[in-house]
């Protein structure tokens, strides 16, 4: 009797750890998402091209990016609010890969500076009604878990700051 209580005790306490290691396992690897910084500002040059900073924070490539940026005018109809949706014209919607953060990169490829639209001024009207929206999904290199980033960008002549963004982690405009 002796014998087969051990024995179901053992076969009891591995199926319970091999649980719990499973469980704490998975939990590691699904929270190793993506980390993006995204500028606050949009950066506008002599040569009147527009671009938003993004900044991977994370540890591993990011993969599978998809981008895209819309202007919603809000309006009010018939029992609420009402979006409409236009998207902005993107020279790509896709990026393939984004370096991981090293603070050690003297080329800071963690970081990328995303081009818009050169008539973006004429294409966003400034009143109270429109906003810019910036929306980024992108994954993980090694277990493909995902994360959806998103940036509103309320008032255009808070948004839009003349000059280019400094270099490395720094999402300030000079």
């Amino acid at each position: 009797m002796s014998f087969l209580t051990s024995l179901l005790s053992g076969i009891g306490s591995g199926v319970v750890s091999g649980i719990i290691a499973s469980v704490l396992l998975n939990k590691y690897y699904w929270s190793l998402k993506p980390n993006l910084i995204i500028s606050d500002k949009i950066a506008v040059n002599d040569d009147n091209e527009y671009h938003i900073k993004i900044i991977n924070k994370s540890h591993f490539y990011i993969t599978n990016i998809y981008i895209k940026i819309q202007l919603v005018t809000v309006s009010i109809g018939n029992g609420g609010s009402i979006s409409n949706v236009f998207e902005l014209n993107f020279p790509s919607n896709k990026l393939t890969i984004i370096n991981p953060y090293n603070r050690k990169d003297k080329d800071a490829t963690y970081a990328v500076r995303l081009g818009i639209s050169k008539n973006l001024e004429d294409e966003w009207i400034e009143d109270e009604h429109t906003y810019l929206k910036f929306i980024i999904y992108c994954s993980n290199e090694h277990n493909n878990s995902s994360k959806l980033f998103e940036k509103i960008f309320y008032k255009k002549n808070l948004c839009i700051k003349h000059g280019n963004f400094k270099f490395g982690t720094s999402c300030e405009i000079e």
